[in-house]
């Protein structure tokens, strides 16, 4: 049986024209596109060969993968070892909302639930005032 311990799962939202991490303060542009991060954490990977990323529109689905290749659990060497996830979705909508989950591949090719739907926004598009401020 096949055992992962989920330590973090969170999406992110960043615009890739932002400089600093601040998010008080929106320095994009009128031309950068919107991003969503997914970051997460595991441990007990060592029956884990990677993962596959999920997004739909709606809560209910349908749900496409969006990441052409697994991203491959790093090193697996102990079963206290954490290691940790970032994929960006760069394919999202200014404004638009989205739902995620994630799978996870064992190595014996089964694929398994990995976490539960999460709902996250692109920003909306800057206003002239947000695009001037730097």
């Amino acid at each position: 049986m096949r055992r992962v311990t989920v330590v973090l799962l969170s999406l992110l939202v960043f615009s890739s024209a932002i400089a600093s991490e601040s998010p008080a303060v929106d320095t994009r542009d009128a031309t950068s596109k919107p991003t969503i991060t997914l970051k997460w954490s595991a441990r007990n990977e060592k029956l884990v060969y990677g993962y596959l990323i999920y997004r739909a529109e709606r809560r209910q689905g349908p749900f496409l993968r969006i990441n052409t290749e697994i991203i491959h659990v790093e090193d697996p060497a102990t079963e206290d070892s954490i290691s940790s996830y970032e994929y960006t979705d760069t394919s999202v909508t200014t404004g638009s909302t989205y739902f995620y989950y994630l799978d996870t591949i064992s190595t014996g090719g089964i694929k398994e639930r990995f976490s539960g739907v999460i709902k996250k926004s692109a920003p909306p598009p800057p206003t002239a005032e947000t695009a001037d401020a730097e």
